[in-house]
């Protein structure tokens, strides 16, 4: 969810890390923006079209790009490299992976907190852990 620039400078210090998940499927962003809050100190700003990421990053420098392999426009992997050719954001790494063929099943479960998480899960967030050291 986009928020002021104000308050992406904001929730940066409070987190380690802040995240731009791009992906085109509202439920399985926001589920992976839950499970990243809860069990991580990084926090998760949700683009759902690449023309919205775009503008992101135009304000705010994220530290890992997180994005879904099947977007709009065009692939994950296009919108990597026209996100890296921004100067400013050559550096970031980015993670691609089918985030929505990979993590809809989790949606439709009981709530977030009576949920263990699954071993698929905690390598996810793991492999987060190691881009973002």
């Amino acid at each position: 969810m986009l928020h002021s620039h104000e308050s992406f400078s904001q929730e940066k210090t409070r987190s380690l890390h802040l995240i731009l998940l791009v992906t085109t499927d509202v439920q399985v962003g926001s589920f992976l923006q839950q499970v990243i809050d809860r069990e991580t100190r990084h926090r998760v700003l949700l683009a759902f079209h690449e023309q919205q990421a775009l503008r992101v990053v135009e304000e705010v420098k994220p530290d890992l790009f997180l994005l879904d392999y099947e977007l709009v426009e065009k692939s994950g992997f296009a919108l990597y490299e026209q996100l890296h050719t921004a100067r400013r954001c050559a550096d970031i790494p980015a993670f691609l992976s089918p985030l929505r063929k990979r993590f809809a099943r989790y949606v439709n479960l009981p709530s977030l907190e009576a949920r263990e998480l699954s071993s698929e899960l905690e390598r996810f967030l793991s492999t987060l852990e190691e881009l973002l050291v």
